[in-house]
């Protein structure tokens, strides 16, 4: 399980959801004045998933 700690948010694993935690991802990085958030959270989910992680609800 992933929580955002700037929203609090906890998003699954499926194709909507993933769709959910790159928002939210790239929500928090927006705040941060990144300078390209949805190519960071992109990268940031395509790690998680390399490593073996899942994003799930509870």
């Amino acid at each position: 399980m992933i929580a955002c700690n700037v929203c609090g948010e906890y998003t699954e694993h499926k194709l909507a959801e993933r769709e959910e935690a790159y928002a939210v991802i790239a929500g928090a990085l927006t705040g941060e004045h990144q300078h390209d958030p949805p190519a960071y959270a992109g990268k940031i989910l395509d790690a998680l998933e390399n490593a073996g992680l899942t994003i799930t609800r509870t």
